[in-house]
């Protein structure tokens, strides 16, 4: 997850907007950007929508949001409307209550590891705001797939789409270019354990077992696609999808390819820091552990918030 390719490119992402005034020790400029998302939580009522604050600006780059001292000096309150986004268009808005949630205490605490997890904002009562239906069933976490796709919040003006990034339809061609990079990463499949509970070993694959799941390009011409092992080689043996060679890999499309990173479902993109330039939010979510990873500068630069479970 520490390949970052010199180029830039925008996947899956829910972001929102927020002012910094100060506090951070990376000394943020007033009004700076913060990220956040819209979406159904992954264990207990997941039916319902919460907010995550995810990334604020500073003068240093976006900084993530884990713990109570660095949310304070975000200054996200009670009762702040957000707006809602998807690909670059205002599509709606949301107001949230306190962020001091009452179900889970230990989140007020500052530094603790469970912080991230467990800071689940609500949003009040009786609104009316647009969803989308997850009827691709992506974005699935440690406990569940959700039934909407997270959405994307910012509050101030910086959400449109400024590369124009849109889907890449699957094709063959970018598993041949991509095989030789993915097998020096993945040279065979652990399959876990049988019925039994019995180390199950290795399989090995080649390039027609290499499938390309998802894609996105810009008008400038960068692409990033993301391509796995199919399924199917580990069918029936238990546990063998939590091992991340089994997980879609990203790329991007430079000379030669670069590795992005693994475990990645793109939420969105936009230029959410008024730079000229996209920023990509992604899903991440690997055995026993969920969150966000924000890439931008042209995707030298990644920022993770990320929560266990356990």
């Amino acid at each position: 997850m520490n390949n970052l390719p010199r180029k830039a490119i925008w996947l899956t992402s829910i972001v929102v907007t927020v002012f910094l005034i100060s506090g951070f020790r990376d000394h943020p400029t007033a009004e700076v950007p913060v990220i956040a998302v819209l979406q159904n939580p992954q264990y207990g009522d997941t039916e319902r929508f919460i907010v995550r604050v995810l990334f604020a600006q500073t003068d240093t780059g976006w900084v993530p949001l884990i713990n109570r001292e660095r949310l304070d000096s975000a200054e996200v309150h009670g009762g702040m409307q957000w707006t809602i986004t998807s690909k670059g268009e205002a599509i709606g808005q949301v107001r949230i209550e306190d962020t001091l949630p009452t179900e889970r205490p230990v989140a007020h605490e500052r530094f603790r590891w469970n912080f991230t997890r467990d800071m689940r904002i609500e949003i009040t009562e009786h609104q009316d705001f647009p969803v989308i239906k997850n009827t691709d069933r992506k974005f699935a976490g440690m406990s569940s797939v959700p039934l909407y796709k997270p959405l994307v919040l910012v509050n101030g003006p910086s959400l449109r789409d400024p590369e124009e990034w849109t889907g890449v339809s699957p094709d063959s061609s970018y598993v041949s270019l991509l095989y030789s990079l993915f097998k020096q990463e993945v040279d065979s499949l652990h399959l876990g354990v049988d019925y039994y509970g019995n180390d199950a070993g290795y399989v090995n694959y080649d390039e027609s077992d290499v499938m390309m799941v998802d894609g996105y390009s810009n008008r400038t011409g960068i692409t990033i696609i993301g391509i796995r092992v199919n399924p199917a080689k580990g069918a029936g043996f238990e546990g063998s999808f939590q091992d991340p060679d089994w997980s879609v890999h990203w790329y991007v499309i430079t000379d030669p390819p670069e590795l992005l990173g693994k475990w990645l479902e793109l939420v969105d993109v936009g230029d959410y820091n008024s730079d000229g330039r996209a920023e990509l939010l992604f899903w991440y979510s690997a055995y026993n552990e969920d969150g966000y990873s924000l890439f931008y500068d042209d995707f030298t630069r990644r920022a993770d918030y990320w929560w266990y479970y356990h």
